[in-house]
């Protein structure tokens, strides 16, 4: 382990090792100076072990715990439990970036910096810990900035820390002198020594070695020694550290004799002369530009088996760069070693020599790093990071010359190409316009997209949209109508069209193409009449149909007097020239304006259309009536068929059409032919019928591009499906580079295909190629799929291959966090119990991601199984990687979480441990968030000898959790052992004693009653906020729970929403709560305005669409909920809603009888069976029959709610009704046969039916479906309630929250109120 000096800086020398406690990048705890001090071995679990070889296989995991437990730590940090910063969320996402970013790159960008330090407002605190970091942070952890930049930086950050809350300590200022020498600047000796003791703060040993060194450095070699002086009458020992110093002083001062003096006395000493003095030479030598004694210097490292790290080597080549000797890097690069970590060292030594404009030697350097490629022998780009530095900061010939040398040495494949992305988004119009040209003569194929940002960026010239026309012309690349419709004519409003074609450019585009392109972005952009007016002037032929398609949506979509929109579609009309064109043209038109408009504004659509007399095809007015909301209505219906004048010989020619037939018709076809390849097209897609697909596809994309590109996705997914992966890539990298394919979702079902099939290189390929192209993503679109995808993986694929994976994620940017993927690959290797593959890639993590968010999930799920030799190879990981305390930590917290509390205690009482705070903080959030009280009661009896741990406030969280529940039983409990402790309860814990037993309408303890009438409480509305303020500021959404829990639901709402909008993390358990006690009121159109708020993967999950519909029935608006469904018979909703809304409102059942029929009629059978769900709990016993005979067993069992015909079962005591359904499931549905026999015990275990449970287990064991999670909890649950059946209900109300019971979450609420 690297000291902490060696950490503060990513560019450190072993000259510089210094201890300075407490300083130290991307961690998060204090680290104690005597532990810094120590060799660079990593801690491990064998050195604390009484017996250090590998634990034996059959080893007991008490064996393994013991082992752990009896080797004292070597040095125990004490400090106060749970302190934190407390930071508003943008300086608290920045701080978060700052330290992930340093501890994966050793970098910090100045845009983080600057966000965090303008964001900081007079009630946000610093913590030390955060303190020491942010000073460390302005040295060579900011190598894009000049060092004269970094020293205000550290300037501003001195200041404004003491406001704050953070004062400066001795640790401050060892780490300012530590960021002097980074960025070369001089400190006075006394008034350092000065401010120090004005401060009464002592200069330590570590703080007098740095100020020999700085001193050293700056050639000061009198203040040096003068230094040494005050060391010794000190009596602080001298190190080597402090003859290194010397020696460096003097080679700097050109005094070789005394540096040799100075040598000989410390071996005289006893000191061998180590790294530290080599590398105090070398840096000396560097200065000087000595070529000679540096090569010497080498070999007698060398000679002496010393080695110098990488850091050193790189700080020598900058000081070589600084003083003109550029000649000698590449000798000084030589000797690299080329450690762990070299890579991002040698990025961030390359950007600091291009900062101070040594652009040959920082290629030099990146030269260095390993030059690597993927599985398809394509190149890992190393060099974007100094490429948008030399773009920023060098002059632009410059950087193109640097990109002809990147790709020639094989260091970016695409130098030229993300070059000019980053002139983009600088918003450099001359750099990207030169960048251009010699991408050309380099031969780069370029494409319209490249073009399209420099048409609108912000600092072009006035005439800069013309000349990037001319230069798109000058290399040839096709000039496209949306390059003129949405980025064009946008970007230069002061350009007309006649202005455009009288120039060269307009004269080669055509006046045709000019005023089409012109048209469609008065269409987009401004009004109708605009628009109108401007067709009316020009005769030219219409081009691009589609694209003048989309534009005129948007015009009838923005513009409110539709007899203007219509008269343009009337002008469209006569540019087409031919009728059966214009038929197809207004069928297209408005079978997807019919999805946009409602009733009135569509009919009146239709209306201005008949009087002008347009045509539209027959088939597109069945699409129309098919697909719309607005199929249902007669006159809609009516209206639409009297448009129907032409397009006839189409649909005659679509009814027996063929791949080949359309091939033959080609000729004479025109348009005719696209309209029927693409509708027989979809018809194969649907069918799956690849191989006559791939012909119609090839067929489109060469002839009827425009028509192809619609079904490239589907084309895709289709080849993958049916495992023709070669093909499907093909077509993906041909959608990418030439067709404008962005997908999200298509990359990730592509790379699920890939991964399925095995090939996970190709997989990784296509994340990394579709991140080349895009540049945002939204992981929370692609969520579902993401997960589904590492399902996959984690199935079919190795250790290494899921690495990749997960780093090709993480690189393109897939996962909302970096550490979600991580640990959904846990999860999903525990719960399948591959847990070696789960712990080789826990390693895995360790060492490539350099993180290891998972690892307190492993250690309970290893303890669980009892596995305690992977325990022991976990345990050893994290202790490698956090350090001593955060494992140990992590081990007792995973051992109360699977209810070992005694062994916990143990592993306490054996090594007197301090609990980490930021763990310990972070487990009691977590609990109080799920609702596990008996963990948090657990963690309570773990640490009640614990002095360091707070009591009052785990007691604080612990009420919490109870009041969250108003388990006011438990609460009484709680005094209880309050009292078996002597434990004096804080005015915190009285003011929640109160809560809990006030919001649940209970007569406190006697005892406490007393106390609480004392406290004053009812008199001080200000004293709660006070004394509730400080730990419910650490759990915000408890304060909506404790809302929902006085009964204030509007305020719940309120603040619920008001969270979410601030982007918190908002609990399941919460949710629903909020959801239920909306449901109770019947408050749809709240709930309506709270689901907005809700992640759609929460939404699907708590089933929230379901409630809402349910409360709008209940409450009587039964019309807002069957018009929709009336309108659009192919809408599908869960059969139980129907049936629900057939027992509110039985008068309405001849209704919904219609309805079903249209439904049935368009392939929705839901309708119907909610109708025989109906008619079965109702027992009109000979209606259901005739039902199922008409629909089918098969039909009703697919389509049909199980769990409202139990429920409504039950309810009526009607076992029989229980024993038909299950045995229909059997017959067609006996994949969800095990699930409902989980669901029907939950309601029986609810109901204190256990004798109908056991009948159902032993159903669900003759029939063999006992293999689902809702079953096997539900067993379980089970079994716990037979167990202490003679408790009441508030103390298992736990349990049902525990975890989700019931896959099915429309049965809970219905539950609740049975």
């Amino acid at each position: 382990m690297h000291s902490k000096l060696a950490l503060l800086r990513p560019f450190s020398s072993n000259f510089y090792r210094s201890s300075c406690s407490r300083i130290c990048l991307g961690a998060t705890n204090a680290l104690s100076l005597k532990s810094s001090r120590q060799s660079g071995k990593a801690s491990s679990l064998a050195p604390l072990c009484t017996v250090a070889q590998s634990t034996n296989v059959d080893q007991s995991l008490n064996d393994t715990l013991n082992a752990i437990a009896e080797r004292r730590l070597k040095e125990r940090t004490r400090r106060p439990a749970l302190v934190t910063s407390q930071l508003n969320t943008t300086a608290a996402d920045a701080l978060g970036r700052m330290r992930s970013d340093v501890f994966r790159m050793g970098v910090v960008y100045p845009e983080t910096m600057d966000k965090f330090l303008n964001s900081l407002t007079s009630e946000d605190k610093i913590s030390v810990q955060d303190a020491l970091f942010l000073l460390s942070c302005c040295g060579n952890a900011l190598p894009e900035c000049l060092p004269s930049e970094r020293v205000k930086i550290f300037k501003k950050v001195w200041d404004i820390l003491p406001l704050h809350g953070a004062q400066h300590s001795l640790d401050s200022y060892n780490a300012r002198l530590v960021i002097a020498k980074e960025n070369c600047f001089t400190v006075n000796l006394d008034e350092f020594l000065s401010e120090m003791t004005d401060a009464k703060i002592a200069p330590s040993q570590c703080t007098y070695e740095l100020l020999i060194a700085h001193c050293s450095q700056q050639g000061n070699v009198k203040d040096a020694t003068r230094l040494l002086e005050l060391l010794r009458e000190k009596g602080m020992p001298i190190s080597e550290r402090v003859f290194a110093s010397l020696i460096n002083g003097y080679l700097r001062a050109n005094d070789e004799a005394n540096a040799a003096a100075i040598e000989e006395l410390m071996k005289s000493r006893g000191l061998r002369p180590g790294s530290l003095t080599y590398v105090s030479k070398l840096l000396a030598y560097a200065e000087q530009g000595e070529a000679q004694k540096i090569e010497a210097l080498f070999k007698e490292v060398n000679n002496a088996n010393i080695f110098l790290s990488d850091d050193d080597v790189l700080e020598a080549t900058c000081i070589l760069s600084r003083n003109g000797r550029e000649e000698l890097i590449d000798q000084v690069l030589a000797n690299l070693r080329k450690q762990i970590g070299f890579t991002h060292k040698a990025k961030n030594a390359s950007l600091r020599l291009a900062s101070l404009g040594f652009f040959d030697a920082a290629y030099k350097v990146l030269l260095t790093v390993n030059k690597g490629t993927n599985s398809t022998g394509k190149l890992i780009d190393v060099g974007d990071r100094l490429l948008k530095h030399m773009v920023r900061v060098a002059p632009i010939e410059t950087v193109s010359d640097l990109c002809q040398r990147m790709e020639r040495d094989r260091l970016h494949q695409n130098a030229f190409t993300s070059a000019l992305r980053f002139a983009i988004l600088l918003d450099q119009f001359d750099a990207a316009v030169y960048l251009i040209r010699r991408m050309a003569m380099s031969n780069v194929e370029l494409r319209p997209q490249y073009f399209w940002p420099l048409l609108c960026m912000k600092n072009a010239p006035e005439d800069g949209a013309v000349k990037i026309l001319e230069l798109m012309l000058e290399v040839n690349v096709p000039i496209t109508m949306t390059t003129m419709v949405e980025w064009f004519w946008r970007g230069a409003p002061s350009v007309t069209v006649e202005m455009l074609s009288k120039l060269p450019v307009g004269v080669r585009l055509g006046k045709s193409f000019l005023y089409c392109s012109y048209l469609c972005h008065l269409m987009e952009n401004a009004d109708a009449s605009a628009a109108l007016e401007f067709a009316n002037k020009t005769r030219t032929p219409l081009l691009s149909v589609g694209k003048v398609v989309d534009c005129l949506l948007s015009s009838f979509v923005r513009e409110q007097n539709h007899e203007v929109a219509v008269a343009l579609l009337e002008r469209l009309n006569t540019m087409l020239h031919t009728d059966p064109t214009a038929a197809e043209f207004n069928g297209h038109f408005l079978s997807r304006i019919g999805g946009i408009l409602d009733s009135d504004q569509f009919r009146n659509l239709l209306e201005s259309m008949i009087g002008r007399g347009l045509h539209v095809s027959e088939d597109s007015v069945e699409l129309t009536l098919r697909r719309g909301k607005l199929a249902e209505d007669s006159d809609i219906a009516s209206k639409l068929r009297l448009l129907a004048s032409a397009g006839k010989e189409t649909a005659l020619k679509s009814v027996e059409d063929s791949v080949d037939r359309i091939i033959g018709d080609f000729t004479t076809g025109g348009r005719d032919v696209s309209i029927r390849a693409e509708r027989l097209l979809q018809q194969m897609l649907s069918e799956q019928k690849c191989d006559e697909a791939m012909k119609l596809y090839d067929f489109l994309k060469e002839h009827y591009p425009s028509s192809a590109i619609i079904f490239d996705k589907q084309i895709i997914l289709l080849c993958a499906e049916k495992e023709r992966f070669d093909e499907a890539l093909a077509l993906f990298k041909n959608g990418l580079e030439n067709r404008g394919l962005r997908d999200n979702k298509t990359t990730i079902l592509l790379t699920t295909g890939l991964v399925s099939g095995g090939r996970i290189a190709d997989a990784v390929d296509v994340l990394r190629l579709h991140r080349s192209f895009v540049n945002n993503i939204n992981p929370k679109a692609v969520a579902f799929d993401l997960n589904r995808l590492l399902t996959r993986a984690c199935e079919s694929s190795s250790v290494e291959e899921l690495s990749d994976l997960v780093d090709a994620l993480l690189e393109s940017g897939y996962s909302i966090n970096n550490n979600a993927p991580l640990v959904k690959c846990n999860r999903l290797l525990l719960a399948n119990g591959e847990l070696e593959k789960a712990v080789n890639f826990f390693e895995n993590a360790c060492v490539r991601f350099r993180r290891m968010p998972f690892a307190s999930e492993l250690l309970v799920g290893l303890i669980k199984a009892e596995n305690s030799e992977l325990l022991q190879r976990a345990y050893d990981l994290i202790v490698q990687k956090k350090g001593e305390v955060p494992a140990l930590t992590m081990l007792v917290l995973a051992l109360i979480s699977t209810q070992r509390i005694e062994q916990a205690e143990q592993l306490l009482t054996k090594r007197s441990i301090n609990l980490d705070s930021g763990l310990l903080t972070a487990f009691c959030r977590s609990r109080v968030m799920s609702n596990k009280i008996r963990d948090l009661e657990s963690l309570l009896t773990a640490t009640r000898h614990m002095a360091e741990v707070s009591r009052d406030l785990l007691y604080s969280y612990v009420l919490i959790a109870y009041r969250n529940g108003k388990n006011w039983r438990k609460a009484a409990d709680a005094w209880s052992r309050m009292k078996e402790e002597n434990f004096n309860p804080s005015r915190r814990l009285l003011l929640l004693f109160h809560k809990i037993f006030s919001e649940s309408q209970q007569q406190p303890p006697d005892d406490l009653q007393n106390l609480l009438d004392g406290s004053g409480f009812a008199d001080s509305e200000q004293s709660e906020r006070d004394l509730l303020s400080a730990v419910y500021s650490t759990l915000p959404s408890c304060e909506v729970n404790a809302l929902l829990n006085q009964g204030n639901t509007d305020a719940a709402v309120d603040y619920y929403v008001e969270l979410a909008k601030s982007g918190q993390a908002l609990p399941l358990q919460l949710t629903r709560q909020l959801f239920a006690s909306l449901r109770i009121k019947g408050d749809y159109e709240t709930m309506a305005k709270v689901r907005r708020f809700v992640s759609s993967l929460d939404a699907r999950y708590l089933n929230l669409n379901f409630m809402i519909w349910h409360a709008m029935i209940e409450s009587g608006n039964v019309e807002a909920f069957l018009k929709p469904l009336e309108n659009n018979p192919t809408l599908v909703v869960p059969s139980s809603l129907i049936a629900f809304l057939l027992d509110c409102q039985p008068d309405l059942e001849e209704r919904v009888k219609a309805y079903a029929e249209r439904a049935m009629a368009k392939g929705n059978a839901t309708p119907k069976a909610a109708l025989w769900a109906h008619y079965v709990t109702m027992e009109r016993e000979s209606e259901a029959k005739s039902l199922l005979v008409e629909v089918g067993e098969v039909t009703i069992i697919k389509n049909v709610r199980y769990t409202y015909i139990v429920q409504q079962a039950r309810k009526s005591n009607r076992p029989e009704l229980v024993e038909e359904m299950l045995m229909l499931l059997k017959r067609h549905a006996p994949e969800q046969l095990s699930s409902a026999a989980g669901y029907i015990i939950n309601l029986d275990v609810s109901a204190d039916r256990f004798d109908s449970a056991k009948d159902i287990i032993k159903f669900a064991e003759e029939n063999y479906c006992t293999e689902s999670d809702v079953y096997r909890r539900a067993v379980k649950r089970f079994t716990q309630r037979l167990q202490r059946s003679d408790m009441v209900a508030g103390e298992y109300a736990e349990d049902a929250n525990d975890e989700d019971l019931i896959v099915d979450k429309e049965a809970i609420f219905v539950r609740k109120m049975n």
